[in-house]
């Protein structure tokens, strides 16, 4: 059978290098980069994968997208979290610091972190716009629940963008609610420092939502919801609909969506 991601090693040329790296000392705690050989100063692509935070899915779902896009000339990071029940601050606090261990990595080893971009499916979509965000004003809750470097782009696909919604809609069989330890009512400090629909998105930072009219997952209406969201608060955004997608084919990277998003991605080429 020909799976996306053996097509998406036939579509591209570039040879790819594939490297784990820790930056903590749990076993989920690691980032795996696919780097295309023989690329000077490719730019910098960030993968955080979805699975709504639960522990059976990993980073190995965004496989096939990290291959085709080292393929096509970019460094990419994909970045591994912890994911349990009741797991706030842990996996917030573990993409920081990923993070943070990524462009460490990227300075040491000839990648553009100037180029930069941040690429995220559902729950993933959701962490990677929290990524993204300016630090909350109150200083009050855990350490390193921010992120200092600036990517130029972000790119949420099908996202849980507003984790207050995604809570009281029970999204995922209350996958929201599992992962904070509770709703935005029994928790509302935890959704006031990690919710990206009650945080500023930094201005700086490009976003585009990709969404399928057809999700049933995480419906539509979230990511219109949180692009009304980053326009009040001075980020223009860009919600872009695909009129017959659901939730997954984002994950092919041979699909429309991909394709698109592979598109976007080659600005920071130019």
């Amino acid at each position: 059978m020909n799976t996306g991601e053996d097509r998406a090693r036939s579509a591209a040329s570039t040879p790819v290098a594939r490297e784990i790296v820790s930056y903590g000392p749990h076993e989920r705690q690691v980032c795996e980069w696919f780097l295309p050989i023989s690329v000077k100063q490719a730019p910098l692509v960030v993968v955080v994968h979805g699975g709504f935070w639960r522990p059976k899915w990993t980073r190995e779902i965004e496989d096939a997208t990290c291959l085709d896009l080292a393929e096509h000339g970019f460094a990419v990071c994909n970045i591994e979290y912890r994911a349990y029940d009741n797991a706030w601050p842990a996996i917030f606090a573990d993409v920081s610091a990923g993070i943070a261990a990524t462009i460490t990595y990227a300075d040491q080893h000839d990648i553009n972190t100037g180029r930069s971009a941040i690429l995220g499916h559902s729950a993933g979509g959701a962490l990677a716009l929290w990524a993204i965000c300016q630090p909350p004003p109150s200083t009050q809750g855990p350490d390193q629940l921010s992120v200092d470097h600036r990517f130029q782009l972000a790119i949420a696909s099908a996202p849980v963008a507003c984790l207050t919604k995604a809570s009281s809609e029970r999204l995922g069989d209350g996958a929201v609610d599992h992962m904070m330890g509770g709703s935005a009512t029994d928790a509302p400090q935890r959704y006031a420092l990690t919710d990206p629909f009650l945080l500023r998105p930094k201005p700086s930072t490009v976003i585009y939502l990709l969404h399928g009219r057809a999700d049933e997952d995480v419906p539509l209406h979230i990511s219109e919801a949180y692009l009304e969201h980053a326009r009040s608060n001075g980020n223009p955004g860009e919600l872009i609909i695909f009129e017959n997608d659901g939730h997954y084919e984002i994950l092919d990277p041979t699909s429309q969506v991909s394709t698109f998003r592979r598109s976007l991605l080659q600005t920071l080429k130019d």
